[in-house]
């Protein structure tokens, strides 16, 4: 059963204890799956806009963006829409800044410090595929471990059963966190349920979505708009993480009829962007 958690810090596994009965087994999952949420949430940004002053105390618009080094470069990869949603803001406000935030080390209650984009730019943008690649002044400045190391792949890398996890900044979730100075998130763990040659699809059937809050109280689904831009991992073999794609929509399950209503809910259907279109120089082959 895919299983989705809201606010910081999350507590999870409720689940699990259905399809494991050997207590060790599930020990281990338990730690695998809280070290897969931690490395998530070092690489994963909210990456929002607002005239100037900081987001801690007002956020226009946001979304999700995950932080990349390569072997030749460092960018900050989202969505396209994102992008453009900023781009529209900028020329329309006078001071618009574009800012990204994440919590300050892998601790769960570690507090979290916005960081603003000096110069942003992009590197590419394609709104077919609904990606873009940003560079900014000092971002070689950033640590490294903030960066997750990304090895190009001419081919996806996604396979319809797959596990993938992904962390994306909602933004009623963020806003909420904001009166107790507490950057919010959303963790979800779920099947691919079909893969194309642009996107994969993550699909739950009605009621089979179970929700969490942070004290581990199943909730109802919640809005979840803001997670675009969110990278998408799967674990490979060896048990690294890989990253498979970006969420792109949330969309309602029309998946029968072939249409994709917009729908921001938590237990709507996921339309993630292959990663293998983003390139070692932080460019982006054509759909």
């Amino acid at each position: 059963m895919p299983s989705v958690t809201s606010g910081l810090p999350p507590l999870r596994f409720v689940r699990i204890k259905a399809y494991v009965n050997d207590l060790a087994r599930l020990a281990t999952l338990i730690a695998l799956e809280g070290r897969r949420e931690s490395l998530a949430r070092r690489h994963t940004c909210l990456i929002c806009w607002n005239t100037g002053e900081s987001p801690v105390n007002r956020i226009e618009d946001n979304g999700t963006c995950c932080l990349v080094r390569t072997w030749t470069r460092r960018f900050l990869l989202t969505c396209s829409h994102v992008w453009n949603g900023f781009e529209n803001f900028r020329s329309a406000h006078a001071g618009a800044q574009l800012w990204i935030s994440s919590i300050a080390d892998d601790l769960p209650l570690a507090p979290s410090f916005p960081l603003q984009v000096a110069n942003p730019r992009l590197i590419a943008k394609e709104d077919g595929l609904d990606l873009a690649t940003i560079d900014f002044d000092g971002i070689n400045s950033i640590e490294a471990m903030r960066f997750f190391h990304f090895k190009p792949n001419p081919k996806p890398t996604a396979r319809k059963g797959d596990i993938v996890h992904f962390l994306g900044y909602a933004g009623d979730a963020v806003r909420e966190g904001k009166l107790n100075f507490v950057l919010n998130y959303c963790y979800s763990s779920q099947t691919i349920h079909d893969v194309g040659r642009i996107q994969f699809i993550l699909h739950s059937e009605p009621g089979t979505m179970h929700h969490e809050d942070k004290n581990g109280t199943t909730i109802p689904p919640f809005r979840a708009g803001g997670e675009s831009g969110a990278p998408v991992f799967k674990v490979r073999e060896n048990l690294e993480l890989e990253l498979a794609g970006i969420v792109s929509k949330l969309c309602s399950s029309g998946l029968g009829s072939g249409e994709s209503t917009p729908y921001e809910m938590s237990d709507g259907d996921v339309f993630i962007t292959h990663a293998c279109f983003v390139q070692d120089d932080g460019s982006l082959t054509a759909p």
